[in-house]
């Protein structure tokens, strides 16, 4: 549990910081970027920055607009 508290503590730290501590901390500038083997290793180190897509069963929609209160 220390940890995710510490990570916390890490990421409201990043967001306070000025832009050429946070750049130096990074390891990267807007203007440079990251090279290849640090993307590569960024990637492996964190997993891809996406947002997983929710599947949402179509039979379990359709069945959900018969759900709820009947009008009579």
């Amino acid at each position: 549990m220390a940890e995710t508290g510490a990570s916390t503590k890490d990421q409201s730290d990043l967001a306070t910081l000025p832009l050429d501590k946070l750049e130096a901390k990074l390891g990267t500038s807007p203007e440079k970027g990251l090279t290849v083997a640090e993307a590569e290793k960024r990637l492996a180190q964190y997993g891809a920055n996406e947002i997983a897509e929710k599947k949402i069963s179509l039979l379990l929609k359709f069945l959900s607009y018969f759900w709820g209160p009947s009008r009579g």
